[in-house]
C-alpha cells in the first residue's frame, strides 16, 4: 500500500483496456488537484468527473471506471478512499464501509430490516392490494371469473344434480337479499363437487354445491351463507388476494432476484384464483357484512350458526342453540395452534357474534 499525504496519493493496481481481459501494472496518482494514470509505456491525465470509483465493499478489490471503457483495479482501498475524499467524493461509500464494520449497527440494521419486511407483508401489501382491487374495472373481474369458472368446470366440478325446480326455488328465495346490492350483478350457480361448500368469484358469481344445499335444514340457512359470500364480492376480497399474491411475488423477486417466483404467481391467474384462500381478516369482514344483512332482513342469526357448526363437523350433533360438546382435540392450546395455521377464523370464533346477536 502506498503512502498518502495531504499533497499527493498514489495507488497501485492493474489497468484493463476496453474490450480486453488482459491487464497490466499501472498506478493512479493524485498530485494536488491533478489525476494521472501511468504505466511503463502509458500516461494519461484525467479530470475527476471523467472517472467513477466503485463503492467500497469490505476489503474486496476496488474498481475505478475510466474513459473509453477502461477499468483500473486496485486492492488499495484506503488509497482509493483518500483520492475520493480529496475531491469531496466517496463520502457515502466510506460511511457504508464504516457501517459494515460496526457490529452494533449491523445488528440494529438487521432488526430494522426484518421489521420492515414483516410490516411490508402484513400491512403494506394488503393495503396496496385493497387499493388496487377497488380501482380495477369490472371487465377485469369478469374476464378472470369466467376463466376461473371454466377451469373449475373442466377439472373439479360437474353439473348440479339438484332438480331444476329446487334450483329455481332457491334463486327466488335468494332474490330479496341479492336486491339489497343493486350496484352488483350477482349470478347464482349450482354445481356438484367440492363437498358441502359455497364460494364467490370476483364478478359476483356465487356458487353453491349440492352438498351444502343438501346439508342445510332450511332455506334460511342457505340465505345466511349467501350473505357471507356477497360480502366477499362487495369488499372485492377475491381480487385483493390475487393482487396481494402477485405483489408478494414481485417483492420476493426484488429481494432474491429469483424470477421464477413471478412466473409461478403471474402466469394463469385463474389457476391462482382456484387455489387461494381468503385471509382471516377477510373472512371476519364477510361475516360482519352477513350479520348486518341478516339483521336488516329480520333473519335468524342462529341459522348461520347451525349450518356453520354442521359444516365444521357433519358428524357432531348440534342442538337448537347451535351449541356442541367439546371433543378431546378442542383444548385451549389446540384451538390456539389451529387458529395460527388456519386462513379462516376458528368456527367457534366466527359464530360467536351471530349467537350473541340472536340473544
Amino acid at each position: 500500500m502506498s503512502e498518502a499525504s495531504s499533497q499527493s496519493e498514489e495507488v497501485e493496481g492493474r489497468l484493463y483496456l476496453g474490450g480486453s481481459s488482459q491487464g497490466f501494472p499501472a498506478r493512479l496518482r493524485r498530485q494536488a488537484d491533478r489525476l494521472t494514470l501511468e504505466s511503463e509505456t502509458y500516461s494519461q491525465d484525467l479530470d475527476w468527473y471523467e472517472i467513477s470509483i466503485a463503492p467500497r465493499v469490505g476489503n474486496t478489490p476496488r474498481y475505478v471506471h475510466l474513459p473509453d471503457d477502461q477499468v483500473f483495479e486496485t486492492a488499495d482501498n484506503d488509497g482509493a478512499d483518500a483520492i475520493a475524499a480529496h475531491f469531496r467524493q466517496g463520502l457515502t461509500a466510506q460511511l457504508v464501509h464504516r457501517l459494515e464494520n460496526h457490529l452494533g449497527l449491523i445488528l440494529i440494521a438487521t432488526v430494522v430490516t426484518v421489521l420492515l419486511t414483516v410490516l411490508t407483508f402484513t400491512h403494506g401489501i394488503p393495503l396496496a392490494a385493497r387499493t388496487v382491487a377497488h380501482a380495477l374495472p369490472p371487465s377485469a373481474m369478469t374476464t378472470l371469473s369466467e376463466g376461473t369458472m371454466a377451469q373449475l368446470d373442466d377439472i373439479a366440478l360437474e353439473p348440479s344434480t339438484l332438480p331444476a325446480e329446487r334450483q329455481q326455488a332457491l334463486r327466488q328465495a335468494f332474490q330479496p337479499i341479492l336486491a339489497t346490492e343493486p350496484d352488483h350483478q350477482f349470478k347464482v350457480q349450482f354445481r356438484h363437487g367440492f363437498g358441502a361448500n359455497a364460494f364467490a368469484l370476483p364478478d359476483g358469481t356465487l356458487v353453491f354445491t349440492d352438498g351444502i344445499v343438501e346439508m342445510a335444514e332450511n332455506d334460511e340457512e342457505l340465505i345466511t351463507v349467501l350473505a357471507h359470500e356477497m360480502g366477499h364480492v362487495v369488499h372485492r376480497h377475491g381480487m385483493q388476494r390475487i393482487v396481494q399474491t402477485s405483489l408478494s411475488a414481485w417483492i420476493m423477486v426484488l429481494m432474491t432476484g429469483d424470477l421464477s417466483a413471478v412466473s409461478d404467481a403471474s402466469v394463469g391467474l385463474p389457476a391462482i384464483m382456484m387455489n387461494l384462500a381468503y385471509s382471516r381478516d377477510m373472512e371476519r369482514e364477510a361475516d360482519e357484512y352477513a350479520l348486518r344483512v341478516i339483521q336488516d332482513n329480520n333473519l335468524d342469526p342462529m341459522a348461520f350458526v347451525d349450518l356453520m357448526m354442521r359444516l365444521d363437523n357433519p358428524f357432531r350433533d348440534t342442538d337448537s342453540h347451535g351449541e356442541h360438546e367439546e371433543q378431546d382435540g378442542d383444548s385451549g392450546w389446540g384451538r390456539h395452534l389451529q387458529g395460527l395455521f388456519s386462513t379462516h377464523p376458528l368456527t367457534a370464533e366466527r359464530v360467536e357474534q351471530f349467537r350473541a346477536a340472536a340473544q
